[in-house]
């Protein structure tokens, strides 16, 4: 979400490097993260498995406290986290996130629909996704699934969970 965020991609195609967390999350961007962070969750406690919010994971493993909010705990991990962003546009094309994160962003909303999870903040990234990753010149076809999803392709994953969305007949 990071990455793609339209002023992450404006600043990446003017080939300004960031740090991805502490200068790349702005605060209405840290809201939408927080919300899908609170929604893992509760996805996993559905499962039965205790999870940890972001920030409590990291008061957890480096012993950064919480800031009031997400935004500002994310704001002041500098000294922990020193990834950059891409350096441009083709750099951005070639990024882990597109090759990791979106197909993990399916297998949570997959699993939310095994649960009836509803992940509203989450499925609306998904959904926003064709017009993101179209900002820097890719579709949905670029990305590749997991291998438990076998030979189906992310465009006709996406399809099939946003028509049965609108349809009224899944809210995970």
């Amino acid at each position: 979400a990071v990455a793609l965020d339209p002023s992450n991609v404006a600043r990446t195609a003017r080939g300004e490097r960031y740090l991805h967390y502490s200068e790349g999350i702005h605060p209405t961007l840290a809201e939408q993260l927080d919300s899908m962070d609170q929604e893992r969750v509760r996805l996993a406690a559905a499962f039965g498995v205790a999870s940890e919010t972001f920030p409590e994971i990291l008061q957890r493993q480096y012993g950064h406290a919480p800031g009031e909010t997400f935004y500002l705990t994310m704001a002041s991990t500098t000294s922990l986290y020193r990834s950059t962003s891409p350096s441009g546009i083709p750099e951005l094309r070639e990024a882990r996130t597109l090759r990791e994160d979106i197909p993990a962003l399916f297998t949570i909303l997959g699993l939310a629909r095994l649960r009836n999870v509803p992940m509203p903040t989450t499925r609306s990234f998904a959904e926003a996704l064709p017009y993101l990753l179209g900002r820097i010149g890719l579709g949905l076809e670029v990305v590749t699934l997991y291998p438990a999803f076998g030979e189906e392709s992310l465009p006709r994953l996406f399809a099939r969970e946003i028509s049965t969305t609108r349809e009224g007949r899944r809210e995970a």
